[in-house]
């Protein structure tokens, strides 16, 4: 183990950085962190790689910290690389501050109703919600009219059309019968 101290004072400035996967793991481990003091010098600039630990039995803090010398100017860029391959860029960043920065999911195109996939169900969302004037409600009974052409785009982008088809049917009557017998036999044996 190796104990620093610190005999120069607070003078210098940093910037700490900690990381919060959202499509990457939870901590970040992974992302690639590049700081840009000065975009007129793109050359000069400082990364780090967020780990989980470096030594043996024992773990380094996950919070990338920047020293960044007397100069108290704002950086001008911090990009983070996420493992998922999702690149975050934030402009402008005072010194002298820890970030706690999420990672930003980027949605589906096409993903209307932000589930995760691109289904009927956003389809729907869509196709109520298309050529609508500003201000109009998606559940007003006259929303939800579109034409071949509207039509021909969605398929177009995204291959994915709403139908009865793709409805979940309701049991039948006999099978709910069937079901109820099945379980009041199951009981009377346990009891």
């Amino acid at each position: 183990p190796v104990l620093y101290r610190n005999d120069g004072g607070n003078a210098n400035h940093f910037l700490r950085i900690e990381t919060e996967g959202v499509v990457s793991n939870r901590d970040g481990i992974g992302a690639w962190i590049t700081v840009t003091r000065d975009l007129d010098n793109p050359a000069q600039q400082i990364v780090w790689d967020v780990d989980g630990g470096s030594g043996f039995v024992s773990q380094n803090e996950r919070t990338a910290h920047f020293g960044l010398g007397a100069s108290a100017d704002p950086i001008d860029l911090v990009t983070i690389q996420w493992p998922s391959g999702i690149v975050q860029r934030l402009y402008d960043v005072a010194v002298d501050q820890t970030l706690h920065v999420i990672e930003a999911a980027v949605p589906l195109p096409g993903d209307y109703n932000d589930d995760g996939a691109v289904d009927a169900a956003d389809y729907t969302v869509w196709r109520d919600s298309v050529g609508l004037p500003a201000g109009t409600l998606v559940n007003d009974p006259h929303a939800g009219v579109i034409g071949a052409a509207q039509h021909a785009t969605w398929l177009a982008n995204y291959g994915v059309v709403a139908s009865p088809a793709q409805a979940v049917p309701e049991p039948a009557s006999a099978a709910l019968v069937g079901l109820s017998v099945a379980v009041s036999a199951l009981r009377r044996r346990s009891c």
